[in-house]
């Protein structure tokens, strides 16, 4: 995730499910702690039952939105 303010990489270890709308993936990191570390090094507060998701559009090609999905498949535990 890249913005103006800050970016972040999560492995895909960090991320614990994954939902596809009709407009989105929705992609839920793993929260097992109260503080997250930002790239540069700020510390960043996460509430524990805190909803936190990324949003990735669906604008990509047939090709792509499968590729997306299998690396999914791979590396995110089924619900």
């Amino acid at each position: 995730m890249i913005r103006l303010d800050v970016s972040m990489q999560i492995a895909w270890p960090g991320i614990r499910r994954v939902e596809e709308t009709w407009f989105s993936f929705l992609i839920y990191p793993r929260q097992s702690s109260l503080y997250a570390t930002a790239p540069d090094d700020r510390l960043i507060q996460v509430l524990p039952l805190m909803k936190l998701y990324f949003t990735l559009p669906r604008h990509a090609d047939a090709a792509d939105l499968r590729l997306f999905r299998a690396l999914v498949g791979k590396h995110v535990p089924p619900k």
